[in-house]
């Protein structure tokens, strides 16, 4: 494996000659994010299948600047991340909590203006940052996407994604001392966790919660006010029930 100067000298050159497409990427992001904010649902599958796109860009870019490694980890990421998609859950998206929806957000800003590896003014950083180029600020933005449609609906596909994420994010900042991939160390952790409902089950007792988890066809053990132990897909029915019938009425 070349020395870190190597590799860093590498994405530097990419993140340098390839702005063009940086900047195609960051107006591509901008568009999703608008079209979410307008009331914008696709499919889980097919967000699944849209998000593994940048990962895809940043294989080809890869091979075209000679860099083997990279081609074939986000090759090989992206052929089995499509795979998974395909067979994970093809309801709408919904939404995440309002805290993974915020780390979610965090993470696309992190890795929209990534400040390392180009040349030349601060400022732009704000529409040429290297996403769709190199391995970490991509995977933050796809992360933070995954988080903002609570994981999308596909345990094993975020999962992957969170390895990915949090390899890379470990060799930036271990192999290479670049030391802000901590952020993306961070996006991976709270993937997994939103993968395994531990931010969800903080909201017991809220109804909004309890609809959310089943819409989502979750089933969390959750505590009840008394002590006691309840399943939280029964509340979140009585509740879902109770939230229909009141429209009705109103």
């Amino acid at each position: 494996m070349p020395g870190a100067a190597d590799i860093l000298d590498g994405l530097s050159t990419i993140a340098n000659q390839a702005t063009g497409v940086a900047m195609a990427w960051h107006l591509l992001i901008a568009a999703a994010l608008v079209a979410l904010a307008s009331g914008w649902r696709p499919s889980r599958r097919t967000a699944r299948l849209l998000i593994g796109t940048p990962l895809a860009s940043v294989a080809a870019v890869a091979i075209v600047f000679a860099n083997p490694f990279n081609g074939m980890v986000f090759a090989a990421s992206v052929s089995a991340m499509t795979a998974l998609a395909m067979r994970g859950d093809r309801r709408l998206v919904l939404a995440g909590s309002a805290f993974t929806g915020g780390i979610g957000l965090a993470m696309i800003a992190f890795g929209w203006v990534y400040p390392h590896f180009m040349k030349g003014p601060p400022i732009a950083y704000l529409y040429a940052a290297p996403v769709g180029l190199v391995p970490c600020p991509t995977l933050a933005v796809v992360i933070g996407f995954a988080l903002l449609g609570d994981g999308l609906g596909s345990r094993p596909w975020g999962l992957a994604l969170a390895a990915v994420g949090l390899f890379y994010g470990l060799f930036g900042v271990f192999r290479l001392a670049v030391f802000l991939d901590i952020g993306l160390v961070c996006g991976a952790v709270a993937l997994i966790a939103a993968e395994f409902g531990w931010f969800e089950e903080r909201r017991i007792g809220t109804r909004r919660g309890a609809a959310r988890a089943l819409m989502a066809g979750r089933r969390y053990p959750i505590r009840s006010e008394a002590g006691g132990r309840a399943n939280l897909s029964a509340v979140a029915r009585f509740e879902a029930a109770k939230d229909f019938l009141r429209r009705l009425c109103l």
